[in-house]
């Protein structure tokens, strides 16, 4: 599923358009996630490769949001070793403003704070679930950068927007805490998803890749389904 979703990508993101890059940043939930990473990861990593993309290139960034930063030795708690070995990894930050990038205020006024190394990277990938989400509707597409990779300010901000009675579990297209994060996501310019849409035994049953809001298009139904 997840090498039919890489060679079937949605919209005009194609892997194979960055060959070369000289900077690329995956970002990848931390541990609380339930985020198949061991499934999604491998593949990537080996089309970015195919891709002519060297693995000196390619940071793994752990998307923590707000919790902690994870220390490296938690690393291979969510990464394969063969992995570490081969590729570098860090964690996220919230509250380290010097690691931060200011984009901009959102039309809902948050401030749109994100890691710099991603925002700057030329190749930019999320990795992350489509899932109901209490508040934000649903998870996926952007939020791994925007609140997993996003500053203090601008997750507490966005959060605040929860008190909105549009602000509900299953919404999307009018949920204002999901709608401002995708603004802020086209602010940073994601240029690619890989999701899994997972039933409630966590097991995969379809994977999106792809423009992001293209997969969350097609996945958002999926995961109601």
């Amino acid at each position: 599923l997840v090498g039919a979703a890489l060679d079937q990508s949605l919209g005009a993101a194609r892997l194979e358009d960055f060959r070369g890059a000289a900077s690329v940043v995956v970002a990848v939930n931390d541990k609380t996630r339930p985020v198949p990473i061991r499934e999604l990861l491998p593949p990537l990593l080996q089309k970015l490769e195919a891709a002519g993309i060297a693995p000196q290139a390619v940071t793994l960034l752990v998307a923590v949001g707000l919790h902690a930063p994870m220390l490296p030795a938690e690393f291979a708690d969510i990464l394969p070793q063969p992995i570490l070995e081969r590729y570098a990894a860090c964690s996220h930050d919230a509250k380290d403003k010097d690691s931060l990038l200011f984009l901009g205020t959102t039309t809902r006024r948050t401030p749109a704070w994100v890691n710099a190394r991603f925002a700057r990277a030329d190749l930019r990938i999320v990795i992350g679930n489509i899932e109901p989400h209490q508040f934000a509707g649903f998870s996926g597409g952007v939020k791994t950068a925007v609140i997993g990779l996003g500053g203090a300010e601008t997750i507490q901000h966005n959060h605040a927007l929860l008190t909105l009675p549009a602000s509900r579990l299953g919404a999307y297209d009018d949920n204002p805490v999901r709608q401002d994060i995708e603004e802020i996501g086209g602010m940073i310019g994601v240029h690619f998803a890989l999701n899994a849409v997972l039933n409630q035994e966590r097991r995969i049953v379809n994977v999106l890749a792809g423009d992001p809001r293209l997969v969350m298009q097609q996945g958002v139904p999926l995961s109601r389904q």
